[in-house]
C-alpha cells in the first residue's frame, strides 16, 4: 500500500513537471511581466509637456525649434536642458511587477484621475502619447506611478525636484544676463572701462586706487545676474532707484532697477519685461557706488 502511495506521488510529480514544460511561456513570461520601463516613447517625438499639480497652476511646455517655452508666461525660455532631463528620467524609469491593479489601490496610492500628486501629459502633434499620474512617494525619490488608462500600478525613481507646480520655477532666471566678456560698466557716479585686460576707472580722481576685490565682486554681481520671477503688473515711477549701463559682446545695455515694498524690480533694455531680482542681488547692488570701488592713497 506504502508503495502505491509513494508511486502515485512520484506521477503526480512527473505529471505536474510535464504540464509546467508544456505551458511555461504562458507561466513565467507572463505579459503583465514583460514591461521593464515605464514609457516607450521616442523623446525626440515630444512637442508638447502639460503638467497638472492639483491645485497649483497648470505648467504648459512647448518646444520651439531645439528650445523649450513656456507659453502661457510670456513665452519665456525654459531653463536649458531641464525638459530633456525629465523626459530622460521618464523614458528610462526601470519598473518590475505591478504592485497593485484595482481602483481601490489607484486611490490609496494616489494615482487617480482625481486623487493624484502630479498628472503628466506628453503630446505629439495635439495627440496624447501618454498621461503618467504620480502619487505618492514610497522613499526618497520613489514614487507610485499608473499610465491613464492601464490599472497596472508600479513604482518608480523619479526626481520630484524636476517638477516644479509653478510656472516661475521653469523659465531661465539668467534670461537677462549679458552677453560675456564685458568691457565697461557704468553707473550714476562711476565709470568702469576694461584696457589691456585690466579695469580702470575712467572718472578717478587724483589719489584714487581702484579696490580690485569690490570690482571684481560688482561684476560678478552683473555677470551672474539671476531673477525669479516675472512681474507682469509693475508700473515703474518717473525714473529708477538706481542703473547699471554694461557693454558686453553684443553692445550696449541698460538695467533699470526699481523699488516695490521690499522688493527690487529690474529691467533690461533687452526686454519688454520686468523682473523681480534674486534677493540677495536687491540687497548688495544697491550699495556700489564710486565711494565702495576706491579707496584714498
Amino acid at each position: 500500500m506504502q508503495k502505491k502511495i509513494t508511486l502515485l506521488i512520484l506521477l503526480l510529480l512527473v505529471q505536474s513537471g510535464l504540464v509546467a514544460y508544456v505551458y511555461r511561456d504562458k507561466l513565467f513570461k507572463s505579459p503583465v511581466n514583460q514591461k521593464t520601463v515605464l514609457l516607450e516613447i521616442d523623446i525626440d517625438s515630444i512637442d508638447r509637456v502639460e503638467l497638472d499639480s492639483g491645485s497649483v497652476e497648470r505648467v504648459v511646455l512647448k518646444k520651439k525649434g531645439d528650445a523649450w517655452i513656456l507659453p502661457d508666461y510670456s513665452s519665456l525660455p525654459v531653463s536649458n536642458g531641464v525638459v530633456a532631463a525629465l523626459l530622460k528620467d521618464l523614458t528610462q524609469a526601470k519598473i518590475s511587477m505591478p504592485v497593485a491593479l484595482s481602483e481601490s489601490a489607484s486611490k490609496r496610492f494616489k494615482v487617480n484621475n482625481t486623487y493624484f500628486n502630479k498628472k503628466l501629459t506628453l503630446y505629439k502633434k495635439n495627440k496624447i502619447l501618454a498621461r503618467i499620474l504620480i502619487g505618492k512617494p514610497l522613499s526618497y525619490q520613489t514614487h507610485y506611478v499608473r499610465l491613464e488608462n492601464d490599472n497596472r500600478i508600479y513604482t518608480i525613481k523619479i526626481n520630484m525636484d524636476r517638477l516644479p507646480a509653478e510656472q516661475k520655477n521653469w523659465f531661465d532666471h539668467q534670461i537677462i544676463q549679458p552677453v560675456l566678456p564685458l568691457v565697461r560698466l557704468e553707473s550714476v557716479d562711476f565709470i568702469l572701462e576694461k584696457t589691456q585686460g585690466e579695469w580702470q576707472m575712467k572718472n578717478a580722481k587724483e589719489g584714487d586706487r581702484l579696490n580690485h576685490n569690490q570690482v571684481t565682486r560688482l561684476l560678478n554681481y552683473i555677470k551672474f545676474i539671476q531673477v525669479i520671477d516675472v512681474v507682469d503688473t509693475y508700473k515703474p515711477g518717473e525714473k529708477p532707484v538706481f542703473y547699471f549701463m554694461v557693454t558686453d559682446k553684443k553692445g550696449g545695455i541698460r538695467y533699470d532697477f526699481y523699488k516695490k515694498g521690499k522688493q527690487v524690480i529690474v529691467k533690461s533694455s533687452r526686454s519688454n519685461l520686468y523682473y523681480q531680482l534674486a534677493e540677495y542681488l536687491g540687497k548688495y547692488l544697491p550699495v556700489f557706488n564710486k565711494r565702495v570701488l576706491v579707496s584714498k592713497e
